[in-house]
């Protein structure tokens, strides 16, 4: 099924009729380029985990889409990339890093990471390895020791000690829509609030790392698809 978004984007569906959903998988196609971007992770995966967490409308939805496509780099990733050179180091993270010591880390994505999320979020020191075991992972990046414990009990997993379950598809759509309903973000997206909802996800609002124009033009991607314009 073929139609076109209220930007012009041409919007693609595939239609599985062995599911009680209204598509398999949505594509984007850029600007006439010929190359699709997946829209959603999986229709069974989120279905069920929009279901169990309250992401029950298509406001909420369509928030909670738009979020995982740019947490997840449209859902082509659930472990937090950190392979950051020198100049993106210092854009991103200058509370961590300057000129005399960012070339020791330049590229080493598990240095960055104990360096960042040392002595936060329930980790231990840089030397504690603790940033690297639990960097962000899940479709919303669950991040820090004291989150992964919090979504180990909400999920009834041990991601402690199994860190990398958060991989699995269907643990990382879960403890995406788990920390949707626990950080009251279906109730901020009934009112489509993006930017609260961004920097409650995110940390701030605004800032290189928030990508909110992305977010935003995701959002209403979501909006077109779910027929709320």
């Amino acid at each position: 099924i073929k139609r076109t978004s209220s930007d012009g984007a041409e919007l693609i569906y595939t239609y599985d009729a062995s599911k009680s959903t209204t598509t398999d998988k949505v594509y984007v196609n850029k600007e006439g380029s010929g190359s699709y971007d997946t829209l959603t992770f999986s229709t069974a995966n989120n279905n069920a985990a929009m279901q169990e967490f309250g992401i029950n409308t298509p406001q909420r939805q369509a928030m909670f889409l738009a979020q995982l496509s740019v947490e997840s780099g449209e859902l082509r990733s659930t472990s937090e990339n950190l392979n950051y050179r020198q100049n993106r180091l210092l854009e991103v993270f200058p509370k961590y890093f300057n000129n005399h010591n960012v070339s020791a880390y330049s590229q080493k994505p598990q240095a960055i990471a104990n360096r960042v999320y040392a002595n936060r979020m329930g980790n231990g020191d840089e030397l504690s390895g603790d940033g690297w075991s639990y960097r962000g992972r899940g479709l919303i990046q669950i991040t820090g020791r004291n989150g992964y414990a919090r979504t180990s009990r909400a999920l009834g997993v041990d991601l402690i000690n199994n860190p990398d379950l958060l991989n699995n598809p269907d643990l990382a759509t879960r403890s995406a829509a788990e920390y949707f309903q626990r950080r009251g973000l279906n109730e901020l997206s009934d009112s489509g609030n993006i930017r609260e909802v961004t920097r409650l996800i995110n940390g701030v609002a605004n800032g290189p790392s928030t990508h909110l124009e992305l977010r935003q033009n995701a959002y209403e991607r979501a909006l077109d698809i779910l027929n709320i314009h």
